[in-house]
């Protein structure tokens, strides 16, 4: 009997391990949780029942890929007018780089505006607001404390992880009252219900606001 027990436990061994060859390596992923169909694996998609998803085996039709693509740019809308939104009693404020930010693999750039009272500092990652390749001159602050502000631009390249940037110098037409140190931009917030209107001009198209920084 005791010569046997060896042998009786290699044939358990060996139905164990049987019975997990046979255990489809895909199954796992049947009960994933998900948002999305990139969430799970390869012929698997992603299907939504009272806000639970689940990954399951299938394939999006060409409605459903229409639909999901169109979700997908609903939300995207969504998140950039949220991005827009001004708070209740606060203000914009927009920032004009002339003659413009160029967005390349190598450029940098950022607009820091401080709150002359409580020395809070908000930022403007110029790179991240022009998609690749594209270019833009004003930037805007979409909801800030009411107050002064003490506004700086930054620009320049960066090489291997190294960033070298410069602060820019206020444009030529800024007044030495609204700019300090040649490079700081007096400006003042006020609540977006008390904001002039935009100057517009003969054609009723608003007119683009004066350079605040000019890029030598």
């Amino acid at each position: 009997m005791a010569r046997m027990l060896p042998f009786a436990v290699f044939a358990l061994c060996l139905a164990a391990c049987g019975n997990g060859s046979k255990e489809d390596p895909a199954s796992k992923f049947l009960k994933a949780s998900c948002k999305s169909d990139d969430a799970c694996a390869e012929g698997f998609v992603c299907q939504i029942t009272d806000g639970n998803g689940t990954c399951v085996k299938g394939e999006r039709s060409k409605a459903d890929q229409a639909a999901k693509a169109k979700a997908e740019a609903e939300e995207r809308a969504r998140k950039e007018a949220a991005k827009r939104e001004t708070k209740p009693g606060e203000g914009r404020l927009e920032a004009r780089i002339c003659p413009l930010f160029k967005n390349t693999p190598e450029a940098i750039g950022t607009l820091i505006a401080k709150h002359v009272e409580t020395g809070k500092e908000t930022y403007i990652h110029l790179a991240r607001e022009v998609p690749d390749g594209s270019w833009q001159d004003v930037f805007t602050f979409w909801s800030l404390p009411v107050g002064q502000y003490e506004v700086t631009a930054t620009y320049g390249i960066q090489v291997r992880g190294r960033a070298e940037v410069v602060k820019l110098k206020c444009h030529e037409k800024v007044k030495k009252a609204e700019c300090k140190d040649e490079v700081t931009r007096l400006m003042e917030v006020v609540p977006l219900d008390k904001m002039p209107p935009p100057e517009m001009d003969k054609e009723g198209k608003p007119v683009k606001k004066a350079c605040d920084w000019i890029v030598e």
